[in-house]
């Protein structure tokens, strides 16, 4: 039994971990070298947030579609506010952007500073 689990259990891991990783798609010119590819095969978007802006909450960031063009551009904080700063520069932290947010691995998000009106 216990040799069974020995040559199982590695390849229930690499399964996983091809699950989890996925190759970056070709970068456009208009996105750069910097940022960061989250997504997987089905596609996502490349990120690039700069450390806190005024800390402890707010961020710069830019978030392209894999084709180049600028989703967002501008001031991001994160929510709930509080807690440790998230360390942009980590892609494990993204699970994604969904058009509007880009939501974090710990359950946070970073979202739009909106401006009052």
């Amino acid at each position: 039994m216990m040799r069974g689990v020995r040559l199982i259990l590695p390849m229930l891991m690499a399964a996983a971990f091809a699950c989890r990783v996925s190759a970056d798609p070709r970068r456009p010119k208009a996105v750069p070298k910097s940022a960061l590819w989250v997504g997987g095969s089905d596609g996502g978007a490349f990120v690039l947030v700069s450390s806190a802006v005024k800390p402890p909450a707010k961020f710069d960031a830019q978030i392209f579609h894999e084709n180049g063009e600028v989703w967002y551009r501008g001031p991001l904080q994160l929510d709930p506010p509080g807690g440790k700063a998230p360390d942009v520069a980590d892609r494990a932290i993204y699970l994604g952007w969904d058009g509007e947010k880009l939501i974090l691995t710990d359950g946070r998000l970073l979202l739009p500073i909106r401006k009052p009106h």
